[in-house]
């Protein structure tokens, strides 16, 4: 039976699952103490407490995208471990991508991809493992669209004017290229205001054993930052 409490249910656990990869993530990146002080950090941020307690599939979707990139950075860090970690990865993405579409595919590969070429690394997405993991991908993904091609005619052409048209003609809620960038004070706050801090930390000489770390955190929030300010179609 739905109710108010089941339908909220999904997006709870969504919350919570995104809070311990956070945790993971920051733990794998930096130590354990960053790992606390973010998954605190992300309590106490507005958006993220308004999508966990919300009967919507955004923090689903969160939570497959924190995984995914968790997955990945495993595999980048363990290179003993690199194909299970990379189909794990995939897997997260293919599972994101039928629950709330190609954001789940995308964000985690942006920040990915770009730090591959920054550091002239890009041959690890050309590795059998890797290629594995994109064909894991498919094959979880392609059986619910020809599910929902067969039981909705109308699909495809739902599909592509709600993404590729979506994305480059915006055909609806048509903004400017810097409303997401002037939302960002909204969305993170209160810690957008220690950004500059962070920066700081980040880019300061004695800051050079972690730089890599902190170029990775940068391109994953710059990256998927700028790909949806480059769609012509925003919403709130």
């Amino acid at each position: 039976k739905v109710s108010e409490l089941t339908a909220r249910i999904p997006s709870a656990v969504g919350g919570l699952g995104t809070l311990f990869f956070t945790f993971l993530i920051a733990r794998l990146l930096f130590d354990k103490k960053s790992a606390v002080l973010s998954v605190v950090a992300l309590l106490v941020t507005n958006i993220f407490i308004y999508e966990a307690r919300y009967a919507e599939m955004e923090s689903l979707l969160i939570f497959f995208i924190t995984a995914a990139v968790y997955c990945f950075l495993k595999a980048y860090k363990t290179p003993s471990r690199e194909g299970r970690w990379i189909v794990c990865a995939f897997a997260m993405m293919g599972f994101g991508t039928i629950t709330k579409g190609p954001f789940a595919f995308t964000f985690p590969l942006i920040p990915l991809a770009a730090y591959l070429f920054l550091y002239k690394e890009a041959g690890f997405m050309i590795k059998r493992s890797f290629l594995y993991g994109l064909a894991l991908f498919f094959i979880i993904v392609l059986p619910w669209v020809v599910y929902i091609l067969n039981r909705f005619q109308g699909f495809f052409h739902l599909l592509f004017w709600e993404t590729i048209l979506y994305y480059s003609a915006g055909y609806e809620h048509s903004k400017p290229f810097y409303f997401y960038i002037a939302k960002t004070y909204k969305i993170f706050f209160p810690w957008i205001f220690f950004l500059p801090v962070a920066l700081w930390i980040a880019f300061r000489k004695q800051g050079e054993k972690l730089r890599r770390e902190y170029v990775f955190v940068l391109l994953w929030i710059a990256g998927n930052m700028l790909f949806l300010s480059f769609s012509s179609a925003k919403r709130e």
